[in-house]
């Protein structure tokens, strides 16, 4: 099986993680277009933010809205915690506004992308 194929098996298995961060990211309205391309495509898709538990409520709101479990939201209080967690959940691709998380998952090997909505 090539590269290629390999990555189709994979994404129709629903096995690609994708994690998006909330603020700057998820709370906009190509983060929201963006987040239901990715799982119309099958991708697992997981809200990582650096946001702390008592600010989850509007979160919750918006993962309702573009079809994300409430078990894939992970409110970490920091970004070294938000890194931490995207490598504890096995996530393969992030989409973060913050450049110091981008490059720290870059750091790892996880694939980063800086986004700026």
């Amino acid at each position: 099986m090539n590269h290629y194929t390999r990555a189709v098996v994979k994404q129709l298995n629903g096995r690609s993680k994708v994690s998006l961060d909330f603020d700057g990211v998820l709370d906009t309205p190509k983060g929201k277009a963006l987040a239901k391309r990715l799982i119309t495509q099958g991708f697992q898709l997981y809200i990582i933010s650096a946001r702390n538990e008592r600010l989850g409520k509007s979160v919750e709101k918006v993962a309702e809205e573009v079809g994300i479990s409430k078990d894939r939201i992970y409110l970490t209080g920091s970004n070294s915690a938000k890194v931490d967690k995207i490598k504890s959940l096995g996530i393969e691709r992030h989409y973060d506004n913050n450049m110091d998380v981008v490059k720290a998952l870059k750091k790892e090997g996880i694939e980063a992308t800086l986004v700026n909505y």
